[in-house]
């Protein structure tokens, strides 16, 4: 069974799939967050429709680093980051 894991974290035992950064002891969420690769944001941007133009219901959500969309939201969403 594959991990499907881009990026995390661990402290203690090594996790089954040996993957992630370990750390020698307990972190506050900040530290894990950084230590874990999830330091990253994420933009709202407009949709297009082949054929048709805007869609002014909806738009995506992506990394502002490598431009990934990690979905489709509402007009309405506000995504909740830290600052």
């Amino acid at each position: 069974m594959p991990a499907n894991i881009n990026s995390m974290m661990y402290v203690g035992a090594i996790p089954w799939h040996g993957l992630g950064k370990r750390l020698e002891a307990e972190a506050t969420a900040a530290e894990a967050i950084v230590a874990a690769g999830l330091d990253w944001t994420v933009e709202q941007t407009p949709l297009l429709a082949k054929g048709i133009g805007p869609v002014e219901t909806h738009q995506a959500i992506v990394r502002e680093d490598t431009k990934a969309i990690l979905g489709i939201v509402g007009s309405g969403y506000r995504p909740h980051q830290r600052s």
